[in-house]
């Protein structure tokens, strides 16, 4: 089980640092730089000021401080959200699946949202994977989304909506996606 609590300023310190101490992830979620502490700063408090989006700081059973994860440009008139995740020191533990299904649960269930999307670089095909294993589909792809090392990056957009997490809550046992 995880735990998703409010990303703090607790956070800030961890989530820079893992930014700095790890290219690889940098380039998987589309950061360009390792941030200073002003700027993951200054980053943060900005997002904390937008009321379309939730950040969770993501906690292991054990309590540990695994990663980051919400929804952003959370539309509740169109009934939509763009779902976002990354971890820190503790992958491959099955901690982010977890949060995902923990997310859909808040965007589906207490949020009343239809439509649930993720962008995922076409460089990362761990994460592509990861996510249609989980239920979500490919809508299509974005081509020349992003800049990386002075060469263009497409992404790929998948999504999930309601009935198709109804439906994956319903065939799991335990409710586990």
């Amino acid at each position: 089980m995880v735990k998703l609590v409010r990303f703090g300023e607790e956070h800030l310190e961890t989530t820079r640092r893992w930014l700095t101490n790890s290219a690889g992830l940098r380039e998987q979620i589309d950061c360009l730089s390792a941030p200073t502490r002003s700027e993951n700063e200054a980053y943060w408090r900005a997002k904390w000021r937008d009321r379309a989006r939730e950040d969770y700081a993501i906690l292991d059973e054990a309590a540990n401080y695994a990663g980051n994860c919400g929804l952003s440009e959370i539309d509740r008139q169109r009934k939509k959200a763009q779902l976002w995740i990354y971890l820190g020191d503790l992958q491959g533990q099955g901690i982010g699946r977890k949060a995902v299904r923990a997310l859909l649960s808040r965007a589906f269930s207490e949020l009343a949202l239809e439509r649930v999307y993720i962008r995922v670089l076409a460089i990362n095909p761990r994460a592509y994977a990861f996510y249609k294993t989980l239920g979500f589909v490919e809508e299509g792809r974005l081509r020349h989304d992003t800049v990386q090392n002075s060469e263009y990056v497409d992404s790929f957009l998948l999504s999930m909506l309601s009935s198709e997490f109804q439906n994956l809550e319903s065939r799991s046992p335990g409710n586990s996606l």
